[in-house]
Parts: structure tokens; sequence; C-alpha cells
């Protein structure tokens, strides 16, 4: 059975999943109507979005066709957690792929430790929602992911010039965490080169790749608007 071997890959400065098997047609088709992966001439691969969801239709997708070897992408997400939208249920079909020697034990107790967890994380938060959102106002978690030195310091930078135009409280958080998840694509990629063209191509890849909501992106191109861009 032919072996399809998903890792890590960045592809015009945006991380994406490369997708990598001997020649197959049928493969091909699949991967294309199925997972909506595009073809990259520069890496010479298939890539999909980088996100564990995205791995899931893929592992299901392939299911009786080929066996997936997903090992790097499992170390890849351990070592870099990442945001809701990037994020699969701990029960689908890729972690199941790499997961199936775990013992019916310990599936038992990994399952009754979450039910408990989730459980009792519920029942806390029904129990002071309503004191919470008196007292606190409405924030957005900031992504998990570490930025390399040269894009933590842009990120700075943006703040302080959101601030310095007199932006208000909530639109410099939306702005900020919206840069900062541009700036997460990036990888070591540094962000100083900002150029018109390369916020379009990040753009594109949200609505194509991410298929985010019109919203959304307008949010994270509006985000853009405080920033001097080089054409």
């Amino acid at each position: 059975m032919t072996t399809v071997t998903i890792k890590p890959l960045v592809h015009n400065e945006i991380r994406v999943i490369g997708i990598y098997f001997e020649k197959d047609i049928k493969l091909n088709t699949v991967l294309q109507k199925a997972v909506s992966a595009k073809w990259s001439n520069t890496k010479k691969c298939w890539y999909i979005a980088c996100s564990k969801e995205a791995c899931n239709k893929l592992a299901v997708a392939i299911k009786g066709m080929a066996e997936l070897d997903g090992k790097a992408m499992r170390d890849y997400f351990e070592q870099n957690p990442v945001e809701t939208h990037i994020n699969a249920s701990k029960d689908d079909a890729f972690n199941d792929a790499q997961t199936h020697h775990q013992t019916h034990h310990q599936t038992h107790h990994q399952t009754h430790h979450q039910t408990h967890h989730q459980t009792h994380h519920q029942t806390h938060h029904q129990t002071h929602r309503s004191a919470s959102l008196q007292m606190q106002p409405t924030k957005q978690t900031a992504p998990p992911i570490r930025l390399c030195d040269a894009n933590a310091e842009a990120l700075t930078k943006f703040n302080q010039t959101l601030v310095l135009k007199a932006y208000s409280r909530n639109t410099i958080t939306t702005y900020t965490t919206e840069f900062r998840l541009y700036l997460q694509t990036l990888g070591n990629t540094s962000a100083q080169d900002l150029t018109t063209d390369r916020v379009k191509d990040y753009l594109q890849y949200c609505h194509a790749t991410l298929q985010l909501s019109e919203n959304t992106i307008h949010s994270r191109m509006n985000a853009f608007h405080p920033v001097g861009l080089k054409k």
C-alpha cells in the first residue's frame, strides 16, 4: 500500500502541511476533491492548511487507499500548540492513525479523565459566568505560539503605533491579535520587509486555504491599515 507522508512546510512564507508520496493519479484526484490540496511547483508536492482538522480530513479521505505517516506533524503540533481555528478534536482520525498502538486501558483512562475535567470546568464556568461577564471586559485569548525575536519586536512596535495613533482599546486588542496571527505564519522569517504583495498572499491564503468568513478576513485586512506597506 502507498505511504503518504505529511510534514511541516513553509510555502510562500506561510506555514502549511506538505504531502509526499509516490506518483499516484487516484491519490492526486482525492487530494484535490476531498481536502482541497494545492500543488506547489517550487516544492514539488501537494500542500494543505496547517491544522489538525486538515490532517483529520486527509486521514479519512485516503483511508483504504494509502497508509498515513503523520509522525512529523504530530511532533510539530505537540511542540507548537495552536489557536482555536486550527485545532481539531483529540479523537479525530489523524490521531487515531498515529495512536492505534495504545492499549484499551490507556484510552479508557484518558476518556474518564477528560470527561471529569470537562464536567468540572463546565460547572465552574456556569456558576461564575454572570459575575465574570460583569467584572471583566471581553478579551481575545492570546495565541500561544511563540514568535521569533525579530517578529516579537515587530509586534511590539505595531502595538506602539496603534497606541500613538489613539486607537481604542478594543481596536488595539483586535488589530494586535490579527497581526500576531500573520506573524505566526511566518515562522522564523522576519516581517521586517512587509510588502503589499506579501499581505495579499496571506489574505488569499486565509480565504482559499483556511476558508475563513468574510468578516474575519476583513478584520485581518483592516489590521494592516496602520502599517506603512512597501510596494
